[in-house]
């Protein structure tokens, strides 16, 4: 074997132990990356499964839900009230409490029952339900019917109940509310309960007419003779009549005849305008 040989040898062998050494190397890498893989897929599972178990927990949480007896008593911090006048906190709480709600998270509670009841309230025209969470809370938006005149027997007799402008009868258990000494007084004996949407926008646009061509409020339409109707003005009583057809021509004469009447010394009883071609004024004897 010559010197040639040997050294091609050599060479070969030199060469086949740095393929196997690179080979050696490159399993070892391939088998770090598979480790890293796998450990990074577990790490990635364990975050999943803990992120799972956290929501869980998160959507479980006491403040989602209602205690059983949230109605039952107002609670600033459970239940809010927003734009009523006239129904109470507790009016509308007792009709709240005839809903039987599901032992749910608040936002998976149907707040159509709540509505449904709410609207029983004469005094309510509109409601909105908002639900909140931490704590799980309930906050009912209402809108309420315009009050426009009250009705009642004398003038220093507490008004019986209260009429809106759509027609609505507000009943006594409402009685008294905020703002309702600024509503038109109507004094009858008459079943008010009985008028008609007709009957009440004709009072409405008497008031009106009897404001505009005054120039003053009125204190009160004396109804109680529905034959003979009184309406008393800041300074003055005028006596109108039969309510007809002619009323509010009649009632227009007021305009001329109301400053001449602020001229006179002697005291004024009323400003007689039930007649249609004439107006007088009766004095006090």
């Amino acid at each position: 074997m010559t010197d040639e040989d040997i050294t091609q040898k050599q060479i070969l062998s030199d060469s086949i132990r740095r393929r196997y050494a690179y080979l050696k190397r490159r399993r070892k890498v391939r088998a770090m990356r598979i480790f890293w893989g796998r450990v990074r897929m577990l790490i990635r599972l364990a975050c999943i499964y803990f992120l799972c178990v956290g929501i869980w927990k998160f959507m479980h949480l006491p403040q989602w839900y209602l205690p059983p007896k949230a109605f039952d008593s107002y609670n600033s911090s459970r239940v809010e009230f927003e734009g009523n006048k006239i129904a109470t906190n507790q009016q509308i709480l007792n009709m709240m409490k005839r809903v039987k709600y599901p032992n749910k998270a608040i936002y998976l509670i149907d707040v159509e029952p709540f509505k449904k009841e709410i609207m029983k309230l004469e005094p309510i025209k509109m409601v909105y339900v908002k639900r909140f969470a931490f704590p799980a809370r309930i906050k009912v938006i209402v809108e309420e019917h315009e009050p426009i005149f009250s009705v009642a027997p004398k003038p220093d007799v507490p008004p019986l109940a209260v009429f809106t402008m759509d027609g609505t009868i507000i009943p006594n258990k409402y009685l008294p509310f905020e703002g309702m000494d600024k509503t038109y007084r109507v004094l009858t004996y008459d079943d008010y309960e009985k008028w008609s949407k007709k009957n009440i926008k004709y009072l409405i646009y008497l008031a009106k007419m009897a404001e505009a061509y005054s120039g003053e409020k009125i204190q009160y339409i004396d109804m109680k003779n529905p034959d003979d109707v009184y309406i008393q003005l800041q300074t003055v009583s005028v006596r109108i009549g039969e309510l007809d057809k002619g009323a509010f021509d009649r009632l227009a004469k007021i305009e001329a005849v109301l400053p001449q009447m602020k001229t006179l010394k002697e005291d004024v009883k009323y400003i007689d305008l039930r007649w249609e071609d004439s107006a007088f004024i009766k004095l006090k004897k």
